[in-house]
């Protein structure tokens, strides 16, 4: 199961000096979106933390990776899925309505990202900034602040060069 904890990516970082940085996803099997009289549901899609691009160098095709994620209510689209909402216009600063557990929330498109390969590991047909997971998850406020009582993330980290992960794992010991 390669699911980890909510605070495993800011603890690694915290305890380890080798661990430069991480990234934590919150999947979601599929999510409804609406775009001006258009809904549809899309699958493959997470949370993800404004450090995506310090782990991850799938091209960006439109925004700035400085930016991209960091506000609370924004979204980064795939190559795909940016054409099947919004055909060849500039999706950028667009608005889409996003639809979870009830709650409705308006995402401007920040970034477009080159589609991830089908042999991925991780793949997303969109990331909305991991900000909102403080309002959009309803397991309650506790659930919300760093714990080790809820592991529905997947969590990756970036290493120092030079690195041993089995070394590492020692350490953790």
């Amino acid at each position: 199961m390669a699911q980890t904890y909510n605070s495993s990516g800011p603890t690694l970082k915290q305890k380890f000096p080798e661990v430069l940085d991480y990234v934590r996803f919150f999947y979601f099997k599929k999510m409804t979106f609406k775009v001006g009289d258009m809904i549809l549901e899309q699958s493959l899609g997470s949370l993800a933390d404004p450090s995506y691009f310090n782990i991850f160098n799938y091209p960006l095709l439109k925004g700035e990776k400085k930016s991209t994620l960091i506000e609370p209510y924004t979204i980064l689209l795939s190559e795909s899925f940016a054409k099947k909402i919004f055909g060849e216009q500039n999706p950028m600063q667009k608005t889409i309505t996003a639809y979870r557990d009830g709650v409705e929330a308006l995402l401007p498109v920040t970034g477009v990202i080159k589609d991830v390969p089908e042999n991925a590991h991780y793949r997303n047909t969109f990331l909305i900034s991991y900000e909102i997971e403080k309002t959009w998850i309803y397991y309650g406020q506790e659930i919300h602040k760093l714990n080790w009582n809820f592991e529905n993330y997947c969590t990756y980290i970036k290493l120092a060069n030079n690195t041993s992960p089995a070394l590492l794992r020692q350490k953790n010991t």
